[in-house]
This record gives C-alpha cells, structure tokens and sequence, in this order.
C-alpha cells in the first residue's frame, strides 16, 4: 500500500487494477489464449524521498 493514500483511496485502487486484469483474462481466453490475466501497475517514484513523482514530472 502507498503511504501517500488513506486505506480506502488504495482499496478503491486495487479494485480498478484487479477489474482490468478480469478484462485481460476474458478477452484472452475470447481469443483462444491462456487467460492469465494480469497488469502491471507503475507508479514512478523519487530516489531520494521514495515518494511517488507528481504527474507533471513523471518520465513520458
């Protein structure tokens, strides 16, 4: 968990990311695939604070 979110905020956060890997997996197993169903989420995060980069500094 972040600590630059409160539990909900993250709860919230997860649900999303968990929903898209659901996608992932139906849409594999639409095509004939191994439905493994998974994303990978990156959250950019300064060295020398360990905070995660404001949107405006984030590499593109």
């Amino acid at each position: 968990m972040n600590e630059h979110r409160t539990p909900e905020e993250q709860r919230l956060l997860d649900e999303q990311y968990v929903a898209l890997a659901l996608e992932e997996a139906q849409a594999a197993g639409a095509a004939g695939e191994v439905p493994i169903g998974a994303v990978v989420v990156y959250e950019p995060v300064d060295r020398g604070t360990c905070r995660p980069l404001a949107p405006s500094t984030r590499p593109s």
